[in-house]
């Protein structure tokens, strides 16, 4: 990972080069190749001299690129793409098509996810590791060039908890955004979480314009216990003051991401719940009807049911939606990440 060109931010790159004895700005050179025009090869590098490169090859260094594993396709909607891992691990990612030439990227921070979800294929798979921050770029980097299409959106919801690897999922983000290179705005990018305290808190002093989501799922803490292991460790009252606390720093609105399964979670009382919990929340709800797969019981409430309880949610006063599915056909729905097996 130390010699990974990939996993460098610009200013490392910076001390890489005086290091070797090479002009400073020549970083900004090859973080441009690698971010910008998604070379993996920096004897690709054109105005890179043949010593410089030779310097390069002799101490080590190189481009990381993730594997391409398979892609599955679900029409128009969405693409998986499995990919294989340097040391044989596999994550999955995937890419959102949208109308107006609008593509939304969810991807992964670790392999495996330690939070034991119990309505999340992910949550069923044994942790592996989390990923460097060169493993997340290279998501966005492959894909781009497979699909040949400009990433405008990225979504950490795909495979891992991403404040469980804050350091690396913070240090991609600012790589993401970076004006040489990706340049994806911060406000299209959105870190999901499922309540970890200390994450939020940090978020909440880093210098970026990113958008939070915080799954819940239930607004009874003896419920989420149930579905969410994590909630015994964080319980919603400190939940809630860590958004609040985020909220009076950054003055972003947050989204609640609230999963809905048959018989669980979709009562009024939880509804009632809900509306207690972000009453005193610049927020905006996501509705999300649970996506099945061979190893849940959980059961999806319907299209026709969501609709009615985002209808008792506006007339609350809220800002809701509703997630319609997409890329159910091919396990890329949301929950549903980790089918394929290693």
């Amino acid at each position: 990972m130390e010699n990974d060109l990939k996993n460098k931010s610009l200013s490392e790159l910076e001390n890489l080069l005086e290091n070797l004895g090479e002009k400073k700005y020549i970083a900004k050179i090859i973080f441009q190749w690698i971010h910008k025009h998604n070379i993996s090869d920096f004897k690709k590098i054109n105005n890179l001299s043949k010593s410089l490169k030779q310097k390069l090859k002799d101490k080590k260094f190189y481009i990381s690129q993730l594997k391409i594993k398979e892609i599955f396709d679900d029409e128009n909607s969405a693409s998986k793409y499995l990919f294989q891992l340097q040391d044989g691990n596999f994550i999955e990612a995937v890419l959102l098509k949208d109308k107006k030439e609008r593509f939304t990227l969810c991807i992964s921070s670790q392999a495996g996810c330690r939070m034991n979800c119990a309505f999340c294929a992910t949550g069923k798979m044994i942790f592996k590791r989390n990923l460097t921050a060169a493993e997340i770029v290279d998501q966005v980097i492959q894909i781009e060039n497979h699909s040949g299409r400009k990433i405008n959106n990225v979504v950490f919801m795909g495979m891992g908890e991403p404040f469980d690897n804050y350091d690396n999922v913070l240090k991609s983000i600012y790589i993401l955004n970076s004006a040489i290179g990706k340049n994806i705005g911060a406000r299209k990018i959105t870190i999901s979480t499922c309540g970890l305290v200390p994450g939020i808190k940090k978020l909440a002093e880093e210098k970026l314009q990113i958008k939070l989501a915080v799954s819940l799922h239930s607004f009874s803490d003896k419920n989420r216990e149930k579905i969410m292991p994590i909630a015994k460790k964080y319980k919603l009252k400190e939940i809630k003051r860590s958004l609040l606390e985020y909220q009076s720093k950054t003055k972003r609105r947050i989204s609640i991401e609230y999963l809905l399964m048959k018989g669980v979670n979709d009562n009024d009382v939880e509804f009632n719940s809900l509306i207690n919990f972000v009453k005193d929340l610049d927020v905006y709800i996501n509705l999300i009807d649970y996506n099945e797969f061979s190893e849940s019981s959980f059961k999806p409430i319907g299209f026709e049911n969501l609709k009615s309880i985002k209808r008792k949610l506006i007339d609350a006063g809220y800002r809701v939606a509703c997630r319609y599915k997409r890329g159910t056909k091919i396990k890329a729905a949301c929950g549903q990440l980790g089918l394929i097996k290693n």
